[in-house]
């Protein structure tokens, strides 16, 4: 029997995968659980239909991601921070710091883009790199102390 998935079912597929499987296994275990549903002509177009509303979002968004990046690849930000007569910074400058930072100066980063981020803990030049999805660039921040 051929079923559509709705949910991920471990050792059988993700989510819209059109699956052959037992009887049975369909009866009792998909469906009375809601992980699946029969694959009628009409549900397929439908899945079908869904898949490339959002193959199409997708790839928007990583077009909105990869400009977004390409406008802040190799942008100088400068950083105020108290620090002591070392160089360390008595608070560090965290993610929200730096995602704050770049909005202010207009750049419209998404939050996910900073997963590789550090704390930084002492002045000077630091470079972040950027990534989202197959996407990367990099900004350099100077710190400075007062």
């Amino acid at each position: 029997m051929k079923v559509i998935l709705l949910t991920y079912v471990q050792g059988l597929g993700r989510k819209n995968d059109i699956k052959d499987v037992a009887d049975g296994y369909a009866q009792n275990k998909l469906f009375r659980n809601k992980l699946a549903v029969p694959a009628t002509s009409q549900a397929i177009q439908e899945i079908n239909k869904k898949n490339q509303e959002e193959e199409k979002i997708r790839e928007e968004k990583e077009n909105i991601h990869k400009e977004a990046l390409q406008k802040i690849q190799g942008v100088h930000f400068v950083i105020e921070k108290s620090a002591n007569e070392k160089g360390v910074l008595y608070a560090p400058i965290k993610k929200k710091d730096i995602q704050d930072e770049v909005l202010a100066k207009g750049y419209l980063v998404p939050e996910e883009a900073f997963i590789e981020y550090k704390d930084i803990k002492n002045t000077g030049k630091h470079t972040i790199v950027l990534v989202l999805g197959m996407q990367k660039a990099s900004c350099v921040f100077t710190v400075n102390g007062k």
